[in-house]
């Protein structure tokens, strides 16, 4: 279709992190988009962005500290990788 755009997707696996459980590894995924496209939670456009597989905040630095989003965003969100993400516990 005229002026369509395509964007297309690669979706890579985290290395291991001491600081990730299984769990936490199992539920992160890294996007890498074609084309920059907007972080769902600050709105920055880059290529590089990451996700999970369930609801999950983003926590903010708040007063040395970390805050949780009052949003909950659905797996598969994307967020810049400027963010940390937390999933929500069933």
């Amino acid at each position: 279709m005229p002026g369509e755009v395509t964007i297309d997707v690669s979706v890579g696996e985290p290395k291991p992190n001491p600081l990730f459980d299984e769990e936490l590894l199992a539920l992160t995924k890294f996007l890498t988009y074609t084309k920059p496209i907007k972080c769902a939670h600050c709105g920055k456009a880059r290529r590089r962005h990451w996700t999970q597989l369930k609801f999950f905040r983003v926590m903010d630095e708040a007063a040395f500290r970390l805050k949780a989003s009052a949003v909950i965003y659905p797996p598969l969100t994307p967020v810049c990788t400027s963010h940390i993400l937390k999933p929500e516990i069933d």
